[in-house]
């Protein structure tokens, strides 16, 4: 009895002693200890922590995202959370669960940082013309080197997406128009910087236009240069544009903003026989210009023939100037005009059909310059040919004193041999004699008497001379007046 007393007893106390250990046993829960987040980006971050249970057994966990279950059956302590916003405040949770279905969890929250953008870049369009464009633009990058690609638009219209170059060419554009474009950088975040342009196309330039040459003369050739013409088919220009032509000639301007309706300019003042180049330039409002150019010699017409003037005679107040005869070809009349130092001697609006002309009302001892022109008038053109002569009108004649006799003695003479002896009809002591002259020599030393006088010795040349020309002259001083007093020689012995 007592040995089965001691039996039960035994057993009750093992009982209990069981009983206590299962007790304690899920009693346990495990511990989050520590729970931290970090690389934490604009779209993901680490988190990670430390848990632990004292019966060392397996734990598993929960994780909550902004009141979300994001992932379950977790055995690492480490989790990475994706697919987040920038600049976002995130909080959560973490809950360990033991295999005795004993939990704990701790919180956690962290802000996202702001997500990189692609750089800026620069854009140029150049090689434009009027219907294309050569679009290029420095490359972009992006923190971390993640890819970048660019969208591409022109006038607001997408070109091009996805697009990995850094070059486009624009093409079937619109002429003469303001273009808009831009390059948006995208990186692989959707993270976007733009650029933005804008350009002109080029106008398209009047078409060809051929310059030609004729005269607007019937009658006349094409290259003679009174009444010519240069002409040519008006261009057009796409858009219907208007435009107007400046006219150069060898390279002067001639004719500003000659209207787009004319096809011709008649040209003036052109020369004879010269090479001359036209260029005219066709200037559209679309700021396009064509130019075209033509080059030729215009024809030469015959000139005059030569002709000779002289002066026949001439005294102290009249001269005359004759010439011989110039022609043209064909018979075409030719007729003159003279001209006194610059001044035209008949009537205005006249012309002198002979070949002489009397020219009155001088001063004596004054130089004169005397201009014959002939000229050829034909309807669109005159030729003219001019001669000019230079003379002096003579001394006026002494009214009163005169040479009575003018003697030169041969050299045989007994008296005054080999001199002149001239007589005058007054006397002449108050007079001066300034100079004497005969057959064209000077005889610069001479013998006074009340009413003549005498050379010296001829040499033999000099006495020949005045022998052979028997004429001669005195130039006399009166009151101040020079008169010139002729006399003719006779050649005598004593």
């Amino acid at each position: 009895m007592k040995k089965y007393f001691l039996f039960l007893f035994s057993l009750l106390i093992l009982s209990c002693s069981k009983d206590e250990e299962s007790s304690v046993q899920e009693s346990i829960v495990p511990v989050v200890s520590d729970i931290k987040t970090t690389e934490i980006t604009s779209s993901s971050a680490m988190l990670k922590w430390t848990a632990s249970i004292s019966d060392k057994s397996k734990l598993s966990f929960k994780v909550f995202l902004e009141g979300s279950l994001v992932a379950e059956n977790v055995t690492s302590s480490f989790l990475k959370l994706e697919n987040l916003e920038e600049l976002t405040k995130y909080s959560g949770k973490v809950v360990a669960s033991s295999n005795k279905g004993k939990t704990s969890e701790k919180v956690y929250s962290f802000t996202t940082v702001q997500a990189p953008s692609p750089t800026g870049f620069e854009i140029n369009v150049n090689e434009i013309t009027s219907n294309s464009a050569q679009l290029t633009w420095t490359s972009s990058t992006i923190e971390g080197d993640s890819e970048i690609s660019y969208e591409v638009y022109l006038n607001d219209d997408l070109l091009q997406e996805n697009f990995n170059g850094t070059s486009l060419l624009l093409e079937e554009l619109e002429s003469f128009k303001e273009h808009a474009v831009e390059v948006v950088a995208v990186g692989s975040n959707g993270k976007k910087k733009s650029a933005q342009s804008s350009f002109k196309t080029l106008g398209v330039p009047p078409t060809s236009f051929p310059l030609s040459v004729g005269n607007s003369i019937n009658g006349l050739e094409d290259l003679d240069p009174y009444g010519l013409q240069v002409t040519w088919t008006p261009p057009t220009v796409e858009g219907g544009y208007d435009y107007d032509y400046n006219i150069y000639l060898d390279n002067v301007l001639v004719l500003e903003n000659l209207v787009s309706t004319a096809d011709s300019y008649i040209f003036e003042g052109l020369n004879e026989g010269e090479t001359y180049t036209v260029e005219i330039v066709a200037k559209a409002l679309n700021e396009t210009e064509t130019i075209e150019t033509i080059t030729f010699t215009t024809l030469t017409h015959p000139e005059l023939t030569d002709f000779d003037v002289e002066i026949t005679s001439f005294d102290s107040t009249s001269a005359s100037v004759e010439w011989t005869p110039s022609t043209y070809p064909e018979d075409k009349e030719v007729v003159y005009s003279v001209y006194l130092d610059g001044v035209q001697q008949q009537p205005s609006n006249t012309y002198i059909l002979e070949t002489n002309y009397l020219i009155e009302g001088l001063e004596p001892n004054t130089q004169y310059e005397v201009v014959v022109v002939a000229v050829m008038k034909e309807e669109h053109f005159t030729k003219t040919l001019e001669k000019e002569i230079v003379f002096t009108t003579d001394y006026a004649e002494h009214p009163t004193l005169q040479v009575t006799e003018a003697v030169l003695y041969t050299p045989e003479s007994e008296f005054f041999a080999g001199q002149l002896f001239v007589k005058f009809s007054e006397n002449i002591e108050n007079i001066n004699i300034s100079k004497f002259s005969a057959g064209n020599i000077s005889i610069d030393s001479f013998i006074f008497y009340p009413t003549s006088i005498s050379s010296g010795i001829f040499s033999a040349e000099d006495y020949n001379t005045i022998s052979m020309d028997k004429t001669g002259y005195v130039h006399v001083v009166d009151n101040g007046k020079i008169y010139k007093i002729n006399f003719d020689i006779v050649e005598e012995t004593n």
